[in-house]
């Protein structure tokens, strides 16, 4: 995976749309359907905690949806837990679902540090 993902980094260069991949953003440029918000968040996988994007971050996403037949499962996110998975190492890394988990492993073997 790693080199599939390298080899297309290195061969597209500048021919795809860069501003579609990543958290660019230019300050005098108008808001446009394919930019993030502000608010958008990502998983910092080296310190477990959910994070604002950093402006220009590479990052890795996975779709998922939660299985809601196991709610144990793991600790949903709301607002009054979501401070908590702000903190460093505040997503916990017991009881997250196995796709979760497995994702965050990846991100880091890969070499990208936001999920």
């Amino acid at each position: 995976m790693k080199h599939h993902l390298r080899r297309c980094v290195d061969q597209h260069g500048n021919a795809c749309d860069q501003s579609r991949h990543d958290l660019r953003r230019l300050a005098d440029e108008p808001f446009a359907p394919h930019q993030w918000p502000e608010s958008f968040r990502v998983i910092d996988v080296e310190q477990l905690q959910v994070i604002p994007a950093p402006t220009g971050c590479s990052y890795l996403a996975l779709s998922y949806v939660w299985d809601h037949s196991d709610k144990g499962c793991f600790p949903q996110a709301k607002i009054a837990t979501f401070p908590d998975l702000c903190k460093p190492q505040g997503l916990p890394t017991l009881g997250l679902p196995q796709t979760v988990a497995d994702a965050l492993f990846v991100c880091r073997q890969l070499g990208e540090r936001y999920l």
